[in-house]
């Protein structure tokens, strides 16, 4: 894996650890829209994921 790609992946994965103390005080704050919200963000970060880990598995097989 390129570089650049395991340090996009690597800010996507802080993020979402960001994100999941976030929720956390969210959580017991009883903001459910600020939930939802961070929820919804933390998704696409692992759909980004997602599809970075999957285009390199792609290209190796090539």
């Amino acid at each position: 894996m390129e570089k650049e790609k395991i340090d996009s992946v690597k800010g996507f994965i802080n993020s979402i650890d960001e994100n999941l103390n976030k929720l956390k005080v969210a959580i017991k704050g009883g903001d459910e829209e600020e939930f939802n919200k961070i929820k919804t963000e933390s998704i696409e970060l692992t759909k980004k994921i997602d599809k970075s880990l999957t285009e390199e598995n792609s290209q190796k097989k090539k």
